[in-house]
C-alpha cells in the first residue's frame, strides 16, 4: 500500500506536540509496516521547507513542493476541484492526516484527532486561530474519515459527544521516545549553565497561552515559596503564544522564575531529568506528551483532574483542580514525599505500540 502523509505543518523551525507526534509516528509506521510505502507531502516556501526533518527509512519518500502554504490552502478551499493528491508526483492509495487541516481529496483518508480544544475552550485562543480551525470544516473532515485515531479515551469521548455521525474512533495512545529511556545518566550541567539555571527547580513545559493555566502555576508556586522558604526556582519553557504578555509581566516581578523560551528536544530531556517535578495543570488537554515523558523518567507530576490526563494511573501524579491555585501550592508541599518514595520510571507506552492500532 502507498500511504500519503500530510506533513505541511512540519515546515517550521519549532516543533510543538503535534509536530513531535507526527515525526515519531512516521518512524514507527515505517518500521512496523516495511512493505508499505509512505509518501510525505510538504508544501511551503523554500525557506520553510528546510525545516522538514530527514527520514532515512527506505520505505519513506519525501516530496517537497514550493507552493506557499497559504496559496495551497486557498486552492483547496476554492471550488476549483483541486485535491491534495493532484499536487503529488506519485500515486497513492490513501491519506493519513496527523492533525485537522485544510484538506480536499477524492481518496479514502484517516485522521488523527488530538483534542477538541477549539470547541470546548475556544475563548482561550485568538480569533485568528479560531477562524483557521473552522475554515478546515472540522466536523465534515472527521465525519468523512475512514477512521479517527484519537490520542486518548477522553478525546474519543469528546468526538462522540460533539461530532455527529462519528462512530469510527480508535484510541491510539501516545508514546515515549526511546531517547528518553530512564537509564541513569551522568549529570550534565552544560545545558543548565547555558540558561543560567541551577538545581533545584520545578519545570513547566508548554506554549505560553491561557489554556495552559500558567497564571495559576505562578500564583501557586509563589505562595509555596513564601510558606516553604525554599531556594527552589520555577522554570518555564515553551514558545510564545496568544496573550502571553501578562505571563511575562508576572515573571518580571519575580526573582524565582526563569523563562527560557523554546528549547530543543535534547535540552528538554536534560531539564526533565534534573527537575524536582513537572507542573502541567492545563484547563484542557487531549493528552499531554510532557506528562507522559516525565512519568517515564520517574519524575513527580502535578496536573489537572479534568479531561484526559486522569487516564494515567501512576503514583507519581498529583491531580489538582486547575481553577484553584491553592491546590498547586498544597501539591508542591507533597513533592518531597513522592521523591522519597523512589518513583519507578515507566516506559510501558512506546510509539511502536501506538502504531499497532493504526490500520490503514
Amino acid at each position: 500500500m502507498r500511504i500519503g502523509i500530510d506533513i505541511r505543518h512540519l515546515a517550521q523551525p519549532h516543533k510543538t506536540g503535534v509536530g513531535r507526534y507526527t515525526i515519531e509516528v512516521i518512524h514507527a509506521l515505517a518500521k512496523a509496516y516495511p512493505h508499505n510505502t509512505f509518501i510525505l507531502f510538504a508544501s511551503a516556501t523554500p525557506g520553510a521547507l528546510k525545516y522538514i526533518p530527514d527520514f532515512s527509512e527506505v520505505n519513506i519518500l519525501v516530496e517537497k513542493h514550493h507552493t506557499p502554504s497559504k496559496i495551497l490552502k486557498l486552492l483547496l478551499v476554492l471550488p476549483l476541484g483541486i485535491t491534495l493528491e493532484d499536487r503529488l508526483y506519485r500515486n497513492i492509495d490513501t491519506w493519513w492526516l496527523p492533525n485537522v487541516e485544510i484538506f480536499k481529496t477524492r481518496l479514502p483518508y484517516f485522521l488523527t484527532v488530538h483534542d477538541l480544544t477549539m470547541e470546548i475552550l475556544g475563548r482561550t485562543y485568538s480569533w485568528k486561530r479560531r477562524a483557521k480551525y473552522w475554515l478546515t470544516n472540522p466536523h465534515q473532515l472527521m465525519q468523512g474519515a475512514q477512521k479517527l485515531f484519537c490520542v486518548s479515551k477522553s478525546t474519543a469521548q469528546d468526538v462522540t459527544d460533539l461530532i455527529k455521525n462519528t462512530s469510527n474512533c480508535v484510541v491510539t495512545p501516545l508514546g515515549v521516545s526511546r531517547a528518553l529511556e530512564p537509564r541513569k545518566q551522568p549529570y550534565d550541567g552544560t545545558v543548565l549553565s547555558k540558561y543560567r539555571v541551577r538545581d533545584p527547580y520545578f519545570l513547566s513545559l508548554c506554549t505560553l497561552e491561557p489554556r495552559k493555566n500558567l497564571e495559576s502555576v505562578i500564583e501557586g508556586f509563589s505562595a509555596w515559596k513564601k510558606e516553604s522558604q525554599s531556594n527552589t526556582k520555577l522554570v518555564l519553557a515553551g514558545i510564545s503564544g496568544w496573550k502571553d504578555s501578562h505571563i511575562r509581566k508576572l515573571v518580571e516581578t519575580s526573582n524565582d522564575i526563569v523563562m527560557l523560551g523554546y528549547i530543543s528536544e535534547k535540552e528538554k530531556a536534560t531539564f526533565l531529568r534534573n527537575c524536582e517535578a513537572l507542573l502541567f495543570p492545563s484547563f484542557y488537554e487531549g493528552f499531554g506528551l510532557p506528562v507522559l515523558e516525565a512519568v517515564a523518567l520517574g519524575k513527580p507530576v502535578i496536573t489537572a483532574t479534568n479531561s484526559s490526563l486522569v487516564e494515567l494511573n501512576h503514583p507519581g501524579i498529583i491531580f489538582i483542580d486547575p481553577f484553584r491555585p491553592s491546590d498547586i501550592t498544597s501539591a508542591l508541599h507533597l513533592i518531597p514525599k513522592l521523591r522519597v518514595g523512589n518513583l519507578v520510571p515507566s516506559t510501558a507506552q512506546t510509539w511502536e505500540k501506538t502504531v499497532e492500532k493504526m490500520h490503514f
